[in-house]
């Protein structure tokens, strides 16, 4: 089957760039669904987007490595490039700031 034009561009895209990821974990629903919406409006390459309530998840019996995240009832959202973690922010506004931040000096360059 032959590669269409969009996917070989958005696989050089990811050769070049990298892959991100963002965790997003809270126990709080209604702070990890207003994060959740505002990450999924906004325009993300290459991003792969996992949220998961850090008490009750079952991705801890499926995957072992997940228990590093796993650490207190507190919301915390880790943005990672190609496997690396920064600090995690603990609020929606602190994440809000930074992609504004982020946003306002892409688009000054």
């Amino acid at each position: 089957m032959p590669m269409t034009m969009p996917t070989l561009l958005r696989c050089v895209e990811m050769y070049k760039h990298g892959m991100n990821e963002i965790i997003v974990q809270s126990s709080n629903i209604q702070e990890r669904t207003q994060i959740i919406e505002y990450l999924q409006t906004s325009y993300l390459p290459n991003v792969i987007l996992f949220q998961f309530d850090k008490i009750s998840s079952k991705f801890f019996e499926i995957n072992q490595q997940l228990q590093s995240f796993r650490t207190s009832n507190e919301t915390n959202i880790y943005i990672c490039r190609n496997f690396q973690c920064q600090s995690p922010l603990t609020s929606f506004e602190q994440l809000k700031d930074k992609f504004e931040r982020l946003i306002f000096a892409k688009n000054q360059t």
